[in-house]
């Protein structure tokens, strides 16, 4: 199944387009490459928009500027993933690292007749090399599969 990577970002961080081209470097080095992202852009500058060429040509990014409710994470995550045409739809947010090569794989095989919900793990970071609070979510009977990205 394609997965959808649905990617709300802004410029209130300074830091958001080197986080992006971190997330974008991880979708370069997937096994599986039947993926396409899916940037709504509540920047006010071009700078998203710049790190989305520079990465056009490995892989699928669609770009989209939002000007609507411009500050409204909520508002700007619903904006990509109503866009998006993926069987399968991955949040990410600007800060997000993928920590696997196998994520596309992962949520590939965690979706099955029965299961419509995946769940993954996070951890935070203080210095952006070493990850603190890692989490590996929890196997419950109303999730089947959970996976590490």
């Amino acid at each position: 199944m394609r997965v959808s990577f649905c990617i709300p970002t802004h410029d209130g961080n300074a830091r958001c387009q080197n986080y992006l081209f971190d997330i974008f470097h991880a979708l370069s080095q997937q096994n599986n490459k039947d993926f396409n992202v899916w940037i709504s852009d509540h920047s006010e500058s071009n700078k998203v928009l710049d790190a989305c060429k520079e990465y056009a040509d490995l892989f699928e990014i669609n770009y989209i500027k939002n000007t609507k409710k411009y500050g409204n994470i909520s508002a700007n995550t619903n904006h990509a993933l109503q866009h998006a045409d993926g069987d399968i739809l991955k949040v990410l947010f600007s800060d997000d690292f993928i920590l696997t090569c196998n994520l596309v794989a992962e949520l590939d095989k965690a979706f099955t007749d029965d299961v419509h919900w995946a769940v993954t793990g996070y951890a935070h970071t203080v210095d952006d090399l070493s990850l603190i609070h890692i989490s590996e979510p929890t196997r419950l009977l109303s999730i089947s599969y959970a996976v590490f990205c």
